[in-house]
């Protein structure tokens, strides 16, 4: 079984916007995934650029807490996809392919 971690290791905060203050213009997000059984990880992270706030929904930097960042977050990617592809770079981890030339290369021998 993968455990799954989202984080948050930066927000990109515009000091004002439209007469709001501290406003989170952009976050980078990581997310890392542990297959139990023999410990076996795999990360994949982005960054993403926030619409405006709504001054009615606004909530400052000092104030959002990581559940919230999430709820952003899934407005911006499919979380499950990147979910999926860490369990296959996982798998692709635990079970290696050899690597062959393609046919169209020249053999050095």
């Amino acid at each position: 079984m993968i455990t799954y971690n989202w984080t948050f290791p930066q927000f990109v905060i515009e000091p004002s916007v439209d007469g709001l203050s501290d406003v989170v213009t952009a976050m980078v997000w990581m997310c890392t995934g542990v297959e139990s059984t023999d410990g076996t990880s795999a990360l994949n992270s982005g960054r993403v650029i926030l619409k405006p706030p709504v001054p009615e929904h606004f909530v400052p930097y000092n104030q959002i807490t990581e559940e919230m960042a999430l709820g952003w977050l899934s407005q911006y990617i499919n979380m499950q996809s990147v979910e999926r592809m860490i369990a296959l770079q996982i798998d692709r981890m635990r079970a290696p392919v050899q690597p062959i030339n393609p046919p169209f290369v020249a053999s050095s021998s």
